[in-house]
């Protein structure tokens, strides 16, 4: 794998305490670290470490990021540089762990993602060991070396390999590192690859199964040698122009993906909650954007005839994982909604509810699943004034019409056939006393 630069490794030192300066000893020559270290000053202060302590996670609500004790032996970055995220820099969430990098003289680098990751070498960092204003000064500069590095990541080609960046960043850190548990990668990304092992581009992507998706890939996962590696996930899901924002529901879905597949290949993982925000970076090369699904129109049904609308699990209408609940309420309510006001334009106006599922579990746990959303639909139906005789509900499982084959020569399940066999497909039908029989579906 060819490296953009390898600067010189520095001797080590003796591992000391870090007291970092208060910003009236910032000098000018490290005015270009202050967003850094506002972070980093905020890792040593009582009083910064409260704020930290009362802050809330916009994802999930709870705490925001502590200065918890790690002893990193060896860190790699791994940074986006294509345009559907902000540019390259280093968010105040990993204000500690570099901290600690450099004081504990942890082997850094950057792995640089696009559709050949490259990875640049900036070796160990070392601290004076007998003065404090020197000591201070070697860790201004160390964190300027390691941030420049950073905002200097730019692509070389077309393209996003986010799983093939992980892959380099676990192979360095296993060989600079003895115990994985002292091995941290830190990744700062949209988390939304659109080449390699995991292409968030594909139709259905953003609706699978987590775990059944990992599944899916298990030979891959073990080669990425993530056992007992520490990774940490910054920005999943919050993205720049050309990329259109994802809602808070696929964003909160996005960092639960990379959360479970990382796990599932043996890593600890925690994801920061904190959006990244800013413009992207100035590149030629480019990425694809994932395609979001656009709301449907509402439904338009001829008099005596039978229209079936198909809401599969990366539809509006589409499910969570195992559950009866709407992926995101709000786009499923509009929907839902829609189809209520063509029920209560007419009297003689009916709708079959058929809940399909993929070839997962028994037959007999399909037909449940499957009648269990479908009522979940017909729920909400009857919540916008839709008669209960105007609804009829069937749960078919995966044995219907349709039926796409989601599961491998092998048996493996194809995860992105799956979430197009689990659907709701509601068949319209408006009759009126000079009908005959229906004519047909459309």
């Amino acid at each position: 794998m060819p490296h953009k630069r390898t600067p010189p490794v520095h001797r080590p030192a003796l591992r000391l305490s870090l007291h970092l300066p208060t910003w009236s000893t910032v000098t000018a020559a490290a005015a270009v670290l202050a967003a850094l270290l506002i972070g980093l000053t905020a890792c040593s202060g009582p009083q910064d470490q409260d704020n930290t302590a009362g802050a809330t996670s916009s994802r999930t609500g709870g705490p925001g990021p502590q200065c918890p004790s790690v002893h990193p032996a060896a860190l790699a970055l791994v940074i986006g540089v294509h345009q559907n995220q902000p540019a390259p820099d280093i968010p105040s969430e990993l204000a500690c762990l570099l901290t600690s990098a450099v004081e504990n003289q942890a082997a850094v680098a950057v792995v640089i993602v696009d559709g050949s990751p490259t990875i640049t070498r900036l070796g160990r960092f070392t601290l004076d060991t007998d003065n404090d204003g020197r000591r201070n000064d070697d860790m201004k500069r160390a964190l300027g070396s390691i941030r420049k590095a950073v905002q200097a990541a730019a692509a070389d080609s077309n393209g996003s390999d986010l799983f093939a960046g992980i892959k380099i960043a676990s192979d360095y850190v296993r060989a600079t590192t003895r115990s994985t548990v002292d091995g941290y990668i830190a990744v700062i990304d949209a988390g939304l690859p659109d080449t390699g092992v995991i292409d968030m581009t594909r139709p259905g992507m953003l609706a699978t199964d987590p775990a059944e998706f990992a599944k899916s890939i298990d030979a891959e996962l073990r080669g990425l040698h993530l056992k007992g590696l520490n990774v940490t996930l910054v920005g999943i899901g919050y993205t720049s122009s050309p990329q259109l924002p994802l809602t808070s529901a696929q964003s909160d879905a996005m960092s639960t993906f990379w959360q479970s597949v990382l796990r599932t290949g043996g890593a600890t993982v925690e994801s920061t909650s904190s959006p990244r925000t800013g413009k992207p970076p100035t590149t030629p090369f480019t990425t694809r954007p994932v395609v979001l699904t656009k709301p449907p129109q509402p439904p338009r049904v001829r008099p005596c005839t039978t229209t079936t609308l198909i809401y599969d699990d990366a539809s509006p209408v589409g499910f969570k994982p195992k559950s009866n609940a709407f992926r995101e309420t709000d786009a499923a309510e509009i929907v839902i909604r829609d189809i209520a006001r063509w029920l209560l334009g007419g009297s003689g106006r009916s709708v079959l509810i058929t809940g399909t599922t993929a070839r997962v579990d028994t037959d007999t746990n399909q037909v449940r699943r499957a009648q269990e959303r479908a009522r979940t639909v017909a729920t909400k139906l009857v919540d916008h004034g839709v008669r209960p005789a105007q609804i009829t509900t069937h749960g078919a499982g995966s044995h219907f019409p349709g039926y796409i084959q989601d599961h491998t020569p092998e048996g493996k399940l194809d995860p992105l056939a799956a979430v197009k066999n689990r659907s709701v497909r509601l068949t319209l039908r408006e009759s009126r006393p000079d009908c005959a029989t229906p004519q047909g579906s459309r």
